[in-house]
């Protein structure tokens, strides 16, 4: 898939119980975690990236290390010093792991070993370490040197969920974890770990598709995927709605992993589904619908768009000024700017949506 441009900020309307919600930590849920330290020869955990048992998150944080920084990072091991450890998740369904802390670390080594950087520029080590590997890639070290660092040990610290029976935690592990410089947000750190079929649909979707763009006001996907969570939101209440728990946050964690690896039947209906919507949304209400005050209203949004996916067929003439009308009616702003994520207010706001949209009774 092309990379998408970035640079663009989506307006989206400071809410403060959805601030909130992202600040919640759910304490109902209580884990048994198995955390053991393992030590991995450097040619162990390359040929395990190689094979695919170890796996960078689709999204990470970029390669950054400068040849210096990653020069003497080999120089440590070739001289038999400490070096920190790394930090591996374990998944329970494919036993896969996935680095949570060390990428530097980890692909200055494999990229030693490659012999180049990402960038395709040659890997050899600078000459601000010991003389007698100056300027050498891997290929060009003597015999016992190169036997010396494949053999070298890096401790991980290896987490693996016991209880309960899914990976719900390394949300919250890699949550905890991401503490430094620029937190990432939380569609960013599902980006990280729920990989798969449908985290790559929802990142076409937001960049490929006309009518959402022209929906978010924006030509270009938003640098840190608040526009994607918004996808995820839709395509979750529609779904589940009926099951939807506070916080919203684990609410998407949820359907995120659920349908992280989902057939291709039920990708297409998913695509079909959202186009259809934000179509009938911008043939109806026009680009921008849901910029109420200072920005987009998530709960406007998400009410209203599960409201066309029950309707699709069936949208009245006047539903434009249906639309107006709700929007100024007061029940139904109370229940998109307070409290918003409450189980009550979203089931409450979803039944008005539809019942003033499309005169279908709240049940």
């Amino acid at each position: 898939m092309a990379t998408a441009p970035v640079g663009d900020s989506v307006d989206i309307e400071q809410v403060s119980s959805e601030t909130e919600d992202v600040q919640i930590d759910d304490q109902s849920t209580e884990y048994d975690i198995s955390i053991y330290p393992s030590d991995f020869t450097l040619q162990g955990l390359y040929d395990k990236w190689r094979s695919g048992s170890i796996r960078l998150p689709e999204f990470q944080r970029k390669y950054i290390w400068n040849r210096q920084k990653a020069s003497r990072l080999v120089e440590s091991f070739l001289l038999g010093l400490p070096v920190p450890s790394i930090f591996l998740y374990q998944e329970r369904d494919t036993a896969h792991q996935l680095v949570i802390d060390g990428h530097q670390r980890l692909f200055s080594v494999f990229y030693y070993f490659e012999g180049n950087f990402s960038n395709g520029m040659p890997f050899r080590l600078t000459k601000d370490i010991h003389q007698r590997w100056q300027n050498r890639s891997f290929e060009e070290l003597e015999d016992q040197d190169k036997l010396k660092l494949q053999d070298s040990v890096l401790r991980a610290t290896v987490v693996r969920q016991l209880h309960p029976n899914d990976d719900t935690s390394i949300f919250h592990i890699f949550e905890r974890l991401n503490t430094a410089n620029t937190p990432l947000t939380s569609q960013e750190i599902r980006n990280c770990i729920y990989h798969g079929n449908f985290n790559k649909l929802l990142n076409e979707i937001n960049q490929y598709m006309p009518s959402w763009r022209k929906i978010v006001g924006k030509e270009n996907p938003d640098a840190r995927q608040r526009d994607v969570e918004l996808i995820l939101r839709i395509l979750a209440l529609s779904q589940e709605v009926q099951n939807y728990k506070k916080p919203m946050k684990d609410f998407l964690n949820s359907f995120m992993d659920r349908n992280r690896m989902l057939d291709d039947s039920k990708l297409i209906e998913y695509r079909n589904l959202f186009r259809h919507v934000t179509e009938k949304i911008v043939e109806h209400l026009g680009p921008k619908p849901f910029h109420i005050h200072s920005g987009l209203n998530a709960s406007v949004l998400d009410s209203v768009s599960v409201a066309f996916t029950k309707h699709l067929d069936d949208i009245p003439e006047d539903i434009e000024e249906r639309y107006n009308l709700l929007v100024e009616n007061i029940d139904f702003r109370s229940r998109t700017t307070t409290g918003t994520t409450d189980v009550k207010i979203v089931h409450e706001r979803m039944k008005i949506a539809e019942r003033d949209l499309f005169n279908s009774p709240a049940k």
